[in-house]
């Protein structure tokens, strides 16, 4: 077997388990349509995913073999718009929900206009044969946004180290997104790209560090539980 035929495998089974992940909040797109209101949920996620998603459709779009990314990644800006507009809907902020969702498709407008309009033009050689300025340029962006976007849990493991309390660590969302970490960095390996590779190398380690979290953090738990909660009550005598 081949490494093409391995790296087109991993790449559906990649795009597969990050479509899932990006289509995980219908649970609580469902919540807020049953209340009419987005009540404590942020719609910043999602404005996030939307924005690093169009930026990885830029860079399948300047670079060679990179259909998987690109169906991934369109998949994933259509379900972020999709979760920004319901938001919209029911969202009292109307207003401000708006303008980030216009700043971020203007921001992507002006770094696509940057890449092809400036960088492009450098006097400097493409790390890859085949592939142009333009591929460098994006990749670069993209590498930056997307080790954000692998931070960004780090602001809930504040909270689950201060409440120590895993309630708001969804463990099922941890392990997808490290499942998905994984197998883009393989990939990446694979198709010797720097800029896939990078970032989920970063998402690997994050990832672990939030599912090692969980475990320890669960278990204290479990280990903290009330004597009484924990002992059987005697069957009544007869």
């Amino acid at each position: 077997m081949g490494l093409d035929v391995i790296s087109e495998a991993i790449s559906a089974f990649g795009t597969v388990c990050t479509i899932l992940l990006f289509g995980a909040p219908v649970l609580t797109i469902q919540k807020i349509f049953r209340q009419r209101s987005v009540g404590d949920f942020s719609s910043a996620t999602y404005v996030c995913t939307f924005f690093q998603c169009s930026l990885w459709i830029g860079y399948c779009l300047v670079t060679p073999d990179r259909a998987a990314l690109l169906v991934t990644n369109v998949a994933g800006a259509s379900l972020a718009l999709t979760w920004c507009l319901c938001f919209l809907r029911f969202c009292e902020q109307k207003a401000s929900l708006s303008l980030q969702l216009a700043a971020a498709a203007c921001s992507i407008l002006g770094i696509f206009v940057l890449d092809t309009r400036w960088f492009a033009n450098l006097s400097l050689q493409p790390l890859k044969h085949g592939e142009t300025l333009r591929t460098e340029g994006l990749g670069v962006t993209c590498v930056i946004f997307n080790i954000l976007m692998y931070a960004s849990p780090l602001s809930v493991a504040k909270h689950v180290i201060r409440t120590r309390s895993v309630s708001s660590m969804p463990l099922p969302l941890s392990v997808m997104t490290f499942v998905c970490a994984v197998t883009w960095t393989t990939y990446g390996i694979l198709v010797m790209d720097p800029w896939v590779m990078i970032p989920n190398i970063f998402g690997v380690v994050l990832g672990t560090c939030q599912l090692l979290l969980y475990h320890f953090i669960s278990a204290a738990q479990t280990r903290e539980l009330p004597l009484s909660s924990q002992m059987v009550c005697p069957a009544p005598e007869q």
